[in-house]
């Protein structure tokens, strides 16, 4: 249910993710991961599903910095 909703609504989650850990790589890939987790908990409701949007934003972070030293 919730990844039709993503799906259908151009992944608002998912793109929002993306823009969270897009300004906070300078302080760390891990520890956004770690705070973007903990506010869409509550909203979501869902631990595995915030877990999967927290994937397509890596995704999103990764394939457009394909050059850069995101881990360190």
């Amino acid at each position: 249910m919730y990844s039709v909703r993503e799906m259908t609504k151009a992944y608002p989650y998912g793109q929002q993710v993306y823009r969270f850990l897009l300004h906070n790589v300078e302080t760390g890939i891990l520890a956004a991961t770690e705070m973007i987790y903990q506010l869409l908990v509550p909203e979501v409701g869902r631990t595995d599903v915030v877990a999967d949007l927290i994937v397509v934003g890596l995704y999103l972070l990764l394939t457009k910095h394909p050059e850069g030293v995101l881990f360190v």
